[in-house]
Parts: C-alpha cells; sequence; structure tokens
C-alpha cells in the first residue's frame, strides 16, 4: 500500500547501504564521472578508423578481453581500457569488474541490461557523432542515454536505465514525465549531504522497497 510506503523507507535508510549514499560528501560516482571526463577529452585520431570499422559492422561474437589483446601496445589499447573501466561501474556486470571498478562494493549505475558489445558500441559511436546519438542510435541505445544523463547530470536524473522501469514507476506514482521520478520522496532526498546524490538514493529506494 502507498500509505505505507513512508514507513518502509523510514525503516530502509537505516541500513548501511543508504547511510553511505545519505552521508556521502562526495557524488557516490564520482570516480566513473572523473573517467568519463577523461573519455570526453581524449584524441581518438589515431584509432578512429578503428571505431567506425567496428561502427559500421559490429562483430557477431563480440570478447572485450580478445578485444583488447588485438590491440595491446597501442594507443587504441589505452582507450579501450579506459572504456572498460567506464562499463564496469556502468554495469553491474561488466567485463572484469572486480578489478577495474574501483569501489570496494562494486557499486554500479545499472543492472545487466547492455552487453558488452553495446557498450563498446555506444562509447564508440557517442564519441564518434561528436557526444551525441540520433535516429535508430537514439531509439535503440536508450538504456546508454539514460547513464550518460546520469553521469552528466546526477542532481537533475536518477541512476535508473531501464525504460520500461522508467514507466512502471510513472505509472505507479502517477507521475506527469519521468523527469519528474527525482521528486520523489522528497522527505528522505533532502538528507543527502551531496545533492548530486538525490537520484542515487530513489533508485535505490525504487528497487529495494516493497512498493
Amino acid at each position: 500500500m502507498k500509505s505505507d510506503l513512508s514507513n518502509i523507507i523510514s525503516d530502509l535508510i537505516k541500513e548501511d547501504h543508504y547511510q553511505g549514499i545519505i552521508n556521502s560528501e562526495d557524488f557516490y560516482f564520482e570516480k566513473l564521472k572523473e573517467l568519463f571526463s577523461g573519455y570526453k577529452t581524449y584524441n581518438i585520431v589515431q584509432f578512429k578508423g578503428k571505431m567506425e570499422e567496428f561502427i559500421n559492422k559490429p562483430p557477431e561474437i563480440f570478447h572485450f578481453q580478445e578485444f583488447l589483446e588485438q590491440n595491446k601496445g597501442t594507443a587504441f589499447f589505452e582507450f579501450l581500457e579506459l572504456i572498460g573501466r567506464m562499463i564496469s561501474i556502468c554495469d553491474g556486470k561488466g567485463y572484469n569488474i572486480n578489478n577495474w571498478n574501483p569501489y570496494q562494493d562494486k557499486r554500479s549505475i545499472s543492472p545487466a541490461i547492455f552487453t558488452q558489445k553495446n557498450w563498446t558500441y555506444c562509447f564508440f559511436k557517442y564519441s564518434l557523432n561528436n557526444f551525441s546519438f540520433d535516429g535508430w542510435d537514439e531509439k535503440t541505445f536508450i538504456t546508454f542515454q539514460y547513464a550518460i544523463r546520469f553521469i552528466e547530470n546526477p542532481v537533475q536524473n536518477v541512476n535508473i536505465t531501464s525504460q520500461n522501469h522508467r514507466g512502471q514507476i510513472c505509472d505507479y506514482f502517477e507521475l506527469k514525465n519521468e523527469s519528474e521520478i527525482i521528486t520523489l520522496f522528497p522527505d528522505f532526498t533532502s538528507l543527502v549531504k551531496n545533492g548530486n546524490n538525490k537520484g542515487v538514493l530513489i533508485a535505490s529506494i525504487l528497487y529495494h522497497a516493497s512498493v
């Protein structure tokens, strides 16, 4: 029952996980934001052709480790590793998450919705397309866009990357549109020490509270 939700959340946020989000003075995914900043300023000129080749004809079978090994010792390898490190925080089942995800709790902004191939494709296409998507890619890779919006502007976004989940949330709480998800649970989000973590708290509550 919705009337019981406030009590459920009150008990829930006493747990260490939620207290960690509430009391964090830093953005909860600050290390991802730092990696993303490096990604957006990376000089891709030397290996732009390899990225375009991947985009134009994605491999049917893709293993990120093999892709890395094929390019070891090159400038492209360093860029691939940067992307891999970002994916390890974007996706709860990203490649090499135990080593590349810098957080002890291996937190991620998304459950395993995308494949490593999809994430790689999107990071390539996004940088090649001057950090924007349009047309077919815009509709197909909405999960990636939700992740990017959250990384770039966490104060206005939640780390919920499933379009279906967002729709269900809007229906349940009778919201006008997805942008209103960030307004949920104001009595609890007002507790966060860093305003960038409001969306993190909201997402954690939505995925763990029995609503």
